[in-house]
């Protein structure tokens, strides 16, 4: 999935235990998070309790729906 989208969407991962400051800044309170940004705008925060593979699938559906040109 990032090679299909990787000139237009960046991926980031925090380790909540390593830097909860970062976490805290970021509004992020639990594990698993996705946030969705658009133009450095959050669109979305989604708070999981599922497979990696659903979270993959959900992320998927989100970023092309967020990458439709308009």
């Amino acid at each position: 999935m990032i090679d299909e989208f990787d000139q237009n969407v960046h991926f980031v991962e925090i380790d909540i235990e390593e830097d909860p400051e970062i976490a805290e800044a970021a509004g992020i309170m639990g594990t698993p998070c996705v946030q969705y940004f658009k133009n450095k705008e959050m669109l979305k925060l989604v708070l999981f309790d599922l497979s990696p593979y659903s979270i993959i699938g959900l992320a998927n559906s989100a970023l092309r729906a967020l990458l439709v040109k308009e």
